[in-house]
């Protein structure tokens, strides 16, 4: 089911399939988001939780361990020890903070960013492919809805614990 395929049916079908059919569209479109993170994931050794933290230093910058912490909805030792192994897997640093020597911050790597760059550049190449000629104001709104999806995935992966 490709976007053209998705217009041409919201616009010929009833309400009651109207809504059927937005559902298969949005449920296609997570399931290759979902893909690809399934994909980066397994490929660089991580876990999802891991994965979502290199996510969320890339787009909110460095972190404390409390912060991440509560973003996680985890304990500081269970941070400590997703933050330990994207160390060693040179994905973040530690960074000393120049007010408390007791006190780090985490900081994604470049070798980090280019993992998410690579993960973005491969969801960039399926959604190119998927909205090829629709209107810029369809797309808009659709990627307005990703991204509030992509929260709410992302929140049910950390309450799950994934």
């Amino acid at each position: 089911l490709n976007c053209n395929i998705y217009l041409m049916i919201m616009t010929y079908q009833n309400e009651r399939s109207h809504s059927s059919a937005k559902y298969e569209f949005l449920e296609m479109l997570l399931e290759n988001m979902m893909s690809v993170n399934s994909r980066i994931v397994k490929e660089n050794g991580l876990s999802y939780s891991s994965f979502f933290i290199l996510k969320y230093l890339n787009l909110h910058g460095s972190q404390n361990l409390t912060a991440l912490s509560n973003i996680m909805g985890t304990s500081k030792p269970s941070i400590t020890s997703l933050i330990d192994g994207l160390v060693r897997k040179g994905m973040v640093e530690r960074v000393s903070s120049s007010d408390d020597r007791r006190m780090y911050y985490v900081v994604i790597s470049n070798e980090g960013k280019a993992l998410i760059r690579k993960s973005r550049e491969i969801l960039m190449e399926i959604g190119s492919s998927m909205f090829e000629g629709v209107d810029e104001s369809c797309i808009k709104r659709i990627i307005a809805n990703l991204v509030k999806i992509d929260e709410i995935n992302n929140l049910i992966n950390r309450e799950a614990g994934v």
